[in-house]
């Protein structure tokens, strides 16, 4: 896994196919950008598979519950006893 560009091996291994147009069809439906070569390659860089991947290497959004308001739910609700 060296280089700026992914190699054949990790192109077929990402989209399952090995003929280039196929290749490129399965990149446009993962939104990976590319751009073919001469021969029709599609050349992807490796920083294309963080955004698919989640590991941009931007911190995630910490999502915090917020008890008071969800206090607030129970306590207005009635209490259903059998």
């Amino acid at each position: 896994m060296n280089g700026e560009f992914l190699t054949d091996e990790e192109l077929i291994e990402i989209t399952c196919y090995k003929r280039r147009a196929e290749q490129r069809a399965a990149l446009q439906r993962l939104g990976l950008p590319f751009v073919p070569n001469r021969l029709g390659k599609p050349l992807v860089r490796r920083t294309a598979l963080d955004g698919l991947f989640g590991t941009s290497g931007t911190k995630r959004k910490e999502h915090k519950v917020n008890l008071v308001a969800l206090e607030g739910l129970n306590h207005g609700a009635k209490s259903q006893t059998r």
